[in-house]
């Protein structure tokens, strides 16, 4: 066998040697995990120290319930931590209204069964009021927090 046909075989046969053993290796690992898988894990022993002997269960004889028992949280110097001074340092200004709230408080107004072409609102500070003979509806218009009342001595048939 002459050199150019040494290449020649090895070129060719060298993808099918290198796919034989990669399904080789392939196989050998699949037949390992198979008998892992079902093979049952070892109990795990458990080795006594001969000195000590064998620890026994603590008994607890004289317990009782913790419901009669009353808790104060304190601190050392016996009030309250309240902030430091670093807690002081940011500036939170006070929310303002929107341009639309006009068209959001009175869709609510609506949902709370006020007629809202009789009963228009009044505005007092950030509050927008609703008010007739037996209902009261006050809408914060910079984050429409609201605060609903209903009177129900105007409406006896209610109770009845």
């Amino acid at each position: 066998m002459t050199l150019t046909e040494l290449s020649y075989y090895s070129r060719r046969f060298l993808p099918v040697a290198l796919i034989g053993f990669l399904l080789v290796l392939i196989f050998f690992y699949l037949i390992k995990l198979l008998l892992l898988l079902y093979t049952p894990p070892p109990k795990p022993t458990v080795f006594y120290n001969p000195i000590f002997q064998k620890i026994q269960k603590p008994k607890v004889n004289e317990a009782s319930s913790s419901s009669g028992i009353s808790f104060i949280l304190d601190t050392i110097e016996g009030q309250p931590k309240t902030a430091t001074e670093a807690g002081k340092v940011f500036f939170l200004p006070k929310p303002i209204s929107r341009l639309n709230y006009k068209q959001t408080i009175y869709f609510m107004a609506k949902g709370f069964g006020f007629d809202t072409e009789k009963t228009k609102h009044q505005l007092k500070d950030n509050f927008a009021i609703f008010s007739d003979g037996e209902k009261r509806l006050e809408i914060d218009i910079t984050n429409y927090n609201f605060y609903y009342d209903y009177q129900f001595a105007t409406n006896a048939a209610l109770l009845l």
